[in-house]
């Protein structure tokens, strides 16, 4: 439910943005109108977060992986360098396709 949630808030975000600040827009506009596409813009960002977050929750409760037979503390579940449980359990390929993204 919460990666649907995010995806849906962040297609709203999406179009918040273009109908503040459309491409063809010429003039200058408000402050107002600015820092909403800046709130827009932050919702977006701090979703997409989210849903990497839900996906590693995903994948950490339907692969199942666990730390030596018990289950991963929730600070261990994500898809970063720090999360190495999870991390052993992708295939070669997909690891080292996060390691050459990870800058």
């Amino acid at each position: 439910m919460g990666f649907a949630r995010r995806l849906g808030i962040m297609v709203r975000a999406v179009d918040s943005v273009f109908e503040k600040l459309p491409p063809e827009l010429e003039c200058i506009p408000a402050k107002k109108t600015v820092d909403d596409a800046i709130i827009a813009i932050q919702s977006f960002v701090m979703n997409a977060f989210g849903c990497l977050e839900n996906l590693a929750w995903m994948w950490v409760c339907e692969r199942p992986v666990w730390n030596g037979g018990k289950q991963l503390d929730p600070m261990k579940v994500g898809l970063g360098p720090k999360c190495k449980e999870v991390r052993a359990s992708f295939t070669q390929e997909f690891i080292t396709h996060l390691e050459n993204r990870q800058d």
